[in-house]
């Protein structure tokens, strides 16, 4: 298959097909005897076969862009931080370290960009923590996934084990996980 001129993400589709086993392999120009052979055993399922490739590629790309994300929100909590402390420097420098608790009218402004810089850092902050741990508990249980259903497919989900009921009220809604361990 020449992949010449295909666009990047389908050369990166057809390479994570391929390594799932999911592409068949070439035929050969020549024409093969067909040769009587005793069934062979079914090959025990290995950890990245068919779909449960896809779906721990999956998983864990995402879990990768979530650290990513993490790591961008992050700088820019820093780069919050670093405005902040330009503002911070001359108001605390001029007008004395309380001096947005109760502001002159001369530093009013200089105060609300300043607390609207404290904003921004904590709000990125939290973002950064979030994104941090949602790569960990998605990387988590995508490698638990290996342990837990070696090649997860329609027959196998859910596991007779375990029971998933979804849940609605007024004002939420979730899922209820039950089973024996």
């Amino acid at each position: 298959m020449k992949l010449g001129n295909t666009p990047r993400s389908a050369r990166l589709l057809l390479a994570a097909l391929g390594l799932c086993g999911l592409l068949g392999s070439p035929r050969s120009a020549r024409a093969e005897e067909p040769t009587p052979a005793a069934p062979e055993p079914a090959p025990e399922p290995r950890v990245f076969d068919g779909t449960a490739c896809i779906t721990r590629l999956a998983g864990y790309g995402f879990a990768a862009q979530a650290l990513i994300a993490g790591v961008v929100y992050v700088v820019r909590s820093s780069d919050n931080a670093d405005d902040m402390a330009e503002l911070a420097a001359p108001l605390s420098r001029d007008f004395g370290i309380d001096v947005c608790r109760r502001p002159l009218a001369v530093n009013v402004a200089a105060c609300a960009n300043l607390a609207a810089s404290v904003e921004a850092r904590d709000h990125d902050g939290d973002y950064a923590v979030g994104f941090f741990v949602m790569a960990g508990v998605v990387s988590v249980a995508t490698t638990a996934s290996i342990w837990l259903w070696r090649t997860p497919g329609p027959s196998g989900w859910p596991p007779d084990w375990l029971r998933v009921t979804p849940t609605v009220g007024p004002k939420s809604g979730g899922v209820i996980l039950q089973g024996a361990w």
